[in-house]
């Protein structure tokens, strides 16, 4: 029986309440979130995701499940063994080791630590959702994988004592190379991680945005036309230049579905980089400045 409270845990996900092996047959199926004061430091640490402050079990599974609550409310919460399970210290993490930010862009990057609660809080605030809701497009929670730092350049030693070496935008390649937009000196930057410190690409106008294609192709916008240039950084030459209708000057450029975004007035016009074509444009309510793609989804 429910007793006197019932699990609202299945309200969040749809998914059956029920018993579990974890708990002895004479435990009660639901029990307030109150009473769920299991440790979770084994669980974390073999996470990698121990925070500086103890978490409590009640506190993993209501971060895990997105619920921001009042206390009061929280006093009055039960949850069933099944549900203690899937959001407590019984979750395991997939078999991806795949960074889950969801602002770390679509590169896929190999992540070694788990989210913390603190970040996992951090990530909630940014992107005003919470990951452990089951759509494919919030694939992260606390306890999954996080890319962690691997290289670290200073911009002041790449790009020299130079006063028209200002830098409009970069972009870092799966292998770890950036690809830095220096307008006023009309070329790309490529800070390679080795090798020589850097390569250029001269470019007739001047390269504001810039996205990564894959790892050897990049697409750059110009401030004084509205063309995309899609160049070769292995081999320092220039592909293409796509006419784009409707794309506004001063435009910025990212990827989704593996085609290119670019801003146009009051929409986003995407293009097919292979083929050169446009193959949709989406209204817009306002003028977008910034652009960011992750998946299918374009920020």
């Amino acid at each position: 029986m429910a007793g006197p409270y019932a699990c609202l845990f299945h309200r969040h996900d749809n998914v059956p309440c029920g018993a579990s092996k974890n708990y002895n047959t004479h435990e009660e199926l639901y029990v307030k979130i109150t009473d769920c004061v299991k440790s979770t430091f084994k669980h974390l640490r073999s996470l990698h995701a121990l925070d500086q402050i103890d978490i409590s079990e009640s506190t993993l599974i209501l971060s895990r499940a997105g619920l921001f609550v009042s206390s009061e409310f929280v006093n009055n919460l039960s949850i069933c063994q099944s549900h203690r399970d899937q959001y407590g210290i019984y979750w395991k993490r997939g078999n991806t080791n795949q960074c889950k930010h969801p602002l770390h862009g679509p590169a896929k990057q190999k992540a070694d630590p788990g989210i913390n609660f603190n970040r996992a809080e951090i990530i909630r605030i940014q992107t005003n959702k919470h990951a452990e809701q089951k759509q494919p497009d919030t694939p992260y929670l606390l306890g999954q994988s996080i890319a962690t730092l691997h290289h670290e350049r200073d911009l002041q030693l790449i790009v020299d004592d130079d006063w028209r070496a200002e830098v409009s935008d970069l972009v870092v390649m799966d292998d770890g190379r950036m690809v830095i937009c220096l307008p006023f000196l009309s070329k790309l930057l490529i800070c390679n991680t080795v090798g020589p410190l850097k390569d250029s690409i001269f470019v007739q106008d001047e390269p504001l945005r810039a996205t990564a294609v894959n790892n050897s192709i990049v697409a750059v916008t110009l401030i004084h036309s509205n063309h995309i240039e899609v160049y070769d950084i292995n081999n320092k030459l220039k592909l293409k230049s796509i006419s784009v209708p409707r794309m506004i000057k001063w435009s910025d450029i990212t990827i989704s579905n593996e085609k290119l975004v670019v801003r146009g007035q009051y929409c986003l016009v995407i293009i097919d980089y292979q083929t050169g074509e446009m193959v949709q444009t989406i209204e817009t309510d306002c003028d977008p400045v910034r652009l960011h793609g992750s998946g299918d989804r374009i920020f």
